[in-house]
């Protein structure tokens, strides 16, 4: 499976959930199915740098960790976020905003998201936050099933229309039966022709002789 780019999107204040997922993911990590890209930290009133847009563009699956302090720095409003969002509805990337704590995130346009946990049910109103993120983690491991079975379809549609790479069709030899050698061609012996005409005359002299 080729390992996939991911990146963490979450505010200062959510650093200890963000620790615990991280710790959650690990097994993930360690088997080679994702990559780590720079973590991408929140602040309030701050856009993104440079190269954090260019994260947010290249990662194929972004984690929005979502909680009250990372709601007010309004990224999830921004234009920030716009190009995301739109490779997530072309189905370019996988985006999932994770619910921390309680808070109104059906007012950010996050509802064209997938969420997790399941049910978009807070990790803090799980009664053991352990099974709130092995049920995240359980969600990203499929996306990432999900990311490695769309790239293998894509490299079998590009193989099957590059002409490089389609062989063409084999003509069978086909074998000619040998052809059966002449018999050499059998003369008569010049010495029994002879012999035979000498023979031919005496008897005709003896005839003749009667």
């Amino acid at each position: 499976m080729e390992k996939t780019d991911l990146l963490l999107v979450a505010s200062p204040e959510d650093g200890e959930f963000k620790a615990d997922l991280k710790r959650h993911l690990y097994p993930l990590e360690w088997q080679g199915l994702f990559a780590y890209l720079d973590d991408l930290d929140l602040a309030a009133g701050q856009e993104p740098d440079p190269a954090a847009r260019e994260r947010l563009g290249k990662a194929d699956l972004v984690l929005l960790l979502v909680g009250p302090a990372s709601l007010a720095t309004g990224f999830f409003q921004g234009e920030a976020i716009a190009p995301a969002l739109a490779r997530f509805e072309q189905h370019r990337c996988a985006v999932f905003a994770v619910i921390l704590r309680p808070c109104d995130w059906k007012s950010a346009p996050l509802t064209r998201l997938d969420i997790l946990p399941e049910r978009g049910r807070p990790v803090t109103d799980w009664p053991d936050r352990e099974q709130a993120f092995a049920n995240i983690t359980a969600g990203v491991r499929r996306a990432l099933e999900k990311i490695d079975t769309r790239r293998q379809a894509d490299a079998r549609r590009a193989a099957a229309f590059d002409p490089q790479i389609v062989e063409e069709p084999q003509v069978p030899e086909r074998n000619e039966p040998e052809a059966t050698p002449l018999a050499p061609e059998r003369k008569p012996k010049k010495g029994w022709i002879g012999f035979g005409l000498i023979a031919f005359t005496l008897i005709f002299f003896l005839l003749l002789g009667y």
